[in-house]
C-alpha cells in the first residue's frame, strides 16, 4: 500500500552544518542569562589599587552541567562595573571563565583567572569558579574623596566557551549561503545591557552594592 502522508523534503546537503550550527548558536542564547546567587562581595584596597573578591553560589544549572560533562566547554562571565553617584562608570571589567571535562584524563579543566587548574569533580570545578579575586580592578587614585561610588556585578553562564563562539560564528558565515552576514555573540554587550538603568533611576545587577567613598574602604597589605 502507497504512503498517502507528505513527505517532508529534505533540506540539502550543503545546508545541514549551517543548520545545525544555528541551532547550536540558538542554544547558546537562551542559556546566555543572569546566574547563580551573590554570597560575598569585598571591595578594599591594597596598595595603590582597589581589589573585588566575589563569592557565588548555583552557577551550574542542570543544562550547562550535562553541556560541560558531555566534554563540550562552558563559560562563566563575571561583569563588573564601578560607577559613581551620578551612575556614569569609572571602570567596568569582565572576568572570563572556562571550564571543561577532559574525557581521555577524566579531569575538569579551568582557565582563566588564577591560571588554569584540574579538579577530579564537578563540584570541586563548580566551587573553584564560583569564586574570584579581582587585583587591580582599579586604581584608587581615579575615585575622588568628596564622591560616593558603589559596585554592580552581574554573572552569565553559557555552554560554549569565547574561542569555540567565534569559531561557530565563522562556521555559519562560511557556510550560510546567503549575503555573508556572520552571526557573533558579543558577550559584553549582553551583559551591558544588564548594566543599564531601568528607567526608574535603579540599576540591574545579581549584586547592586551600597554607596561608599574611598575613604570608607579598608586597606589591606
Amino acid at each position: 500500500m502507497a504512503n498517502l502522508l507528505p513527505r517532508n523534503p529534505e533540506p540539502p546537503a550543503r545546508l545541514i552544518p549551517a543548520l545545525l550550527a544555528v541551532m547550536a548558536l540558538s542554544l547558546v542564547w537562551v542559556v546566555l542569562v543572569s546566574a547563580g546567587q551573590v554570597t560575598e562581595v569585598d571591595i578594599y584596597q591594597r596598595g595603590d589599587q582597589l581589589q573585588v573578591d566575589v563569592v557565588a553560589t548555583d552557577l551550574l544549572d542542570q543544562r550547562t552541567s550535562m553541556t560541560i560533562e558531555s566534554g563540550l566547554p562552558g563559560t562563566c562571565v563575571y561583569g563588573l562595573r564601578l560607577e559613581d553617584d551620578e551612575q556614569q562608570p569609572v571602570v567596568e571589567r569582565w572576568v572570563e571563565m572556562s571550564l571543561r571535562f577532559d574525557l581521555w584524563e577524566n579531569i575538569y579543566r579551568l582557565d582563566g583567572l588564577g591560571g588554569p587548574r584540574s579538579f577530579t569533580t564537578l563540584a570541586a570545578a563548580d566551587s573553584a569558579w564560583s569564586r574570584i579575586e579581582v587585583p587591580g580592578f582599579c586604581a584608587a587614585a581615579r575615585l575622588r574623596s568628596d564622591a560616593s561610588y558603589r559596585l554592580i556585578l552581574t554573572i552569565a553562564v553559557q555552554p560554549l566557551a569565547p574561542e569555540d563562539r567565534e569559531r561557530l560564528s565563522r562556521y555559519v558565515s562560511r557556510n550560510s549561503g546567503g549575503g555573508g552576514e556572520e552571526l557573533a555573540l558579543d558577550v559584553g554587550k549582553v551583559l551591558a545591557r544588564l548594566f543599564r538603568g531601568t528607567g526608574n533611576g535603579k540599576r540591574s545587577g545579581l549584586h547592586v552594592g551600597e554607596f561608599f567613598r574611598l575613604g570608607d574602604l579598608e586597606v589591606r597589605e
